[in-house]
């Protein structure tokens, strides 16, 4: 995983990324999930007219279940320098097996147009939103067949696509002799619309259909096929947004899981300030009950506050004579820097204070380990 996210970095520095970072995040996103994509590289012109440059790439297959058997469609998909707030451009690409077959999502060229595309908008719409669209509009209709020896069959009655072509192109339907028909290559693992009759009798025996039968027929079988695709379309961008909105909601159930943690810390810490609170004031007013109790004016704090034992009034000691070694040291610094000493008499000082200093912090040290106290 560490190498694809430097692999996929380095290609996107490649093409000049606009927004590397959200894109990295996309990407990753999408080959966790389809992993038959592989990141490349390639010249690549958006529009016709315009000239190549350098593009980001995903090649490669998508695993669809298309009538109870699986298929991996070949498909191509080239991101901009402006992914993700701007939609990619996608292509099934048929390997010299297999034929491609035009519909209402896939132009001549292989290229698949979609609403989801069409109304892009990041983050909403994403790269992993985007494949699963294609994969449900892929397993609805499969875009590829594969290519099958020409074999001689028997004359077939014209379909109701034929027909449905012909109204459309306000050709009159005229009475046809089964003697000419055409025949659709099978797609891959499909079945073809109609089964081929085996002989010419069972021709003969068909229902023969009125033209206002042919007509009615036509007229229900577009009528349906146009909502049908609608629908289709309306559920594969519900289903997109779906599943960007439960991306969302996860995120944030992580946060809030963050936030209760951190005020469940801050309820401690602020207990714990409320009892040091309630100890220093108690204190306080044992400090000050004891000094209005005294009738000497002129009281020495120092006589007053002492160690209750000889180890803590060391400790004591110790401590306030290495805080005042502190103090003059620093008094040392600002004297040498303003050049009130000299240099040599700087250093002289701060040997011997250091030397008692460190005497100093040892018996701290010592004290404290005596006393049981935390070093």
């Amino acid at each position: 995983m560490a190498t694809l996210e430097a692999n996929v970095g380095f290609l996107l520095a490649r093409v000049n990324a606009k927004y590397p970072k959200a894109a990295r995040k996309d990407i990753l996103s999408a080959l966790s999930k389809f992993n038959d994509l592989h990141p490349s590289v390639k010249n690549f012109a958006p529009a016709e007219g315009k000239c190549e440059k350098l593009t980001f790439r995903l090649k490669g297959t998508i695993n669809i279940k298309y009538k109870g058997n699986g298929y991996n469609i070949p498909l191509t998909i080239f991101l901009l320098n402006t992914h993700p707030y701007y939609a990619p451009e996608c292509f099934v690409c048929p390997t010299k097996n297999m034929v491609l077959k035009e519909s209402a999502i896939i132009d001549r060229n292989g290229r698949i147009r979609l609403p989801y595309l069409t109304n892009w908008r990041y983050p909403e719409y994403d790269l992993s939103g985007l494949l699963q669209v294609i994969t449900r509009r892929f397993q609805e209709r499969c875009p590829v067949y594969s290519k099958t020896a020409s074999k001689p069959s028997a004359p077939q009655l014209p379909s109701l696509e034929s027909i449905h072509g012909a109204i459309e192109e306000n050709i009159e339907i005229k009475a046809e002799k089964p003697q000419s028909s055409i025949v659709e290559e099978p797609e891959a693992g499909c079945s073809s619309q109609f089964d081929r009759p085996s002989r010419r009798k069972d021709e003969t025996n068909l229902p023969k259909l009125t033209k206002e039968d042919c007509l009615r027929k036509s007229l229900l079988s577009a009528i349906k096929e146009k909502i049908m695709r609608q629908l289709h379309e309306n559920i594969g961008v519900t289903f997109a947004e779906i599943i960007s909105l439960r991306q969302a909601y996860n995120e944030l159930k992580e946060g809030i899981k963050i936030i209760k943690s951190m005020l469940q810390q801050l309820d401690a810490e602020h207990k714990q300030l409320l009892e040091i609170i309630a100890v220093y004031m108690a204190k306080k007013s044992e400090i000050k009950a004891l000094i209005d109790s005294r009738e000497i004016k002129n009281l020495d704090i120092d006589t007053v506050i002492d160690a209750p034992t000889p180890l803590h009034r060391q400790l004591l000691r110790s401590h306030v004579f290495d805080i005042s070694i502190s103090d003059t040291i620093f008094v040392l610094d600002e004297a040498v820097r303003c050049g009130r000493i000299t240099t040599s008499i700087y250093f002289k000082q701060i040997r011997s204070l250091s030397s008692k200093q460190f005497l100093a912090r040892v018996t701290v040290l010592k004290c404290r380990r005596k006393a049981n106290l935390p070093v």
